[in-house]
């Protein structure tokens, strides 16, 4: 296997710590195309922190004597030193949001983490908070038809508060996280995310995860809340687990992520 037979050369280019671990992509004439297999055998790692690295390789022997790249994503749940430190031009998935505006790889001694990037979308960043709740999206089956083609969860949240306000019903889901004021973010500033929302987020998945995890915090899993309605009864609700959608009766209580919407 390719994994075996370079992975000490792979470790050397690179100068990577010795507790870290390194797996690969081949690209072949700047064509990105990797394996099912090697897609697979990387998504069941447990990753912690990307860094990306795009180097020529020189001298070692693998497959042809043409031209190859190769992308290296090093993973480490080292806390790094305090020090300066600036956004890398590229954000990716499972980057360390802080408090302070700052997007690193790396998990940085002495400045609050706020969030994780969920998903980037040109300047677009969904990022991923902390904590989450176990909560009814609401318990007096409040009904929200505005919401049910809204694909962005910000401004389902405040629809969905607006009209709870107007009817006096309770919107569980939606006015936690419109309260949610942990890890630097402040109130009003994180929202339910919609259904399609969810979905970016499952994609990226294993990064978060990864990122969450060395955090010491709750992963994303189980049946999540969309701030998307089904119908008068149910709303929409993505299983972490497989991605699967599904709608559920408004009282039942499922999990509650809230998200934020940020800028590059």
């Amino acid at each position: 296997m390719v994994w075996d037979s370079m992975g000490c050369q792979l470790f050397k280019k690179l100068g990577l710590r010795g507790d870290s671990k390194a797996f690969y992509f081949y690209f072949r004439e700047l064509r990105k195309e990797v394996s099912e297999r090697e897609t697979s055998f990387l998504m069941q790692c447990e990753i912690s922190v990307f860094r990306l690295f795009c180097f020529r390789l020189n001298g070692l022997r693998i497959l042809e004597k043409q031209m190859h790249f190769f992308v290296a994503i090093t993973v480490s749940s080292q806390v790094v030193s305090s020090g300066k430190y600036e956004t890398p031009k590229r954000v990716l998935p499972g980057m360390y949001i802080y408090a302070d505006g700052l997007i690193y790889p790396e998990i940085i001694e002495g400045r609050q983490v706020m969030a994780i990037v969920g998903s980037v979308d040109g300047s677009d960043v969904l990022a991923v908070c902390l904590q989450e709740a176990c909560l009814p999206w609401s318990s007096d089956w409040l009904e929200a038809k505005a919401t049910q083609k809204m694909t962005g969860g910000k401004e389902a949240t405040r629809k969905l508060l607006e009209i709870s306000r107007k009817k006096r019903q309770e919107a569980e889901a939606a006015q936690w996280c419109y309260d949610y004021a942990e890890d630097g973010v402040k109130q009003g500033e994180a929202f339910l995310p919609s259904l399609t929302e969810l979905e970016k987020l499952f994609a990226n998945k294993a990064a978060i995860n990864a990122s969450l995890n060395a955090l010491g915090v709750a992963l994303l899993e189980g049946w999540c809340w969309s701030s998307t309605e089904y119908d008068n009864g149910d709303a929409w609700v993505l299983w972490m687990g497989g991605g699967f959608r599904g709608y559920g009766g408004k009282s039942i209580y499922e999990y509650v992520r809230p998200v934020l919407a940020l800028k590059l």
